[in-house]
């Protein structure tokens, strides 16, 4: 269900460290893009991909 959806999201969130749930932050709820979250973060932006990529795939894995 939706609702059992949300609550997986919501703890695999939870479980992410404090530096990449701020990144995934700015994408979803800013709606920043990388290059934008490279400046703010004054990481490089191929991190900030290689970051956003493995939280994708964490979540697919997790959530399947």
């Amino acid at each position: 269900s939706s609702q059992h959806t949300k609550k997986l999201l919501g703890k695999f969130y939870t479980w992410l460290p404090m530096n990449v749930s701020g990144i995934v932050d700015l994408f979803v709820f800013g709606k920043l893009s990388f290059e934008e979250i490279s400046k703010i973060k004054d990481i490089e932006i191929n991190r900030i991909e290689r970051i956003f990529n493995g939280v994708r795939k964490s979540f697919r894995k997790n959530l399947l």
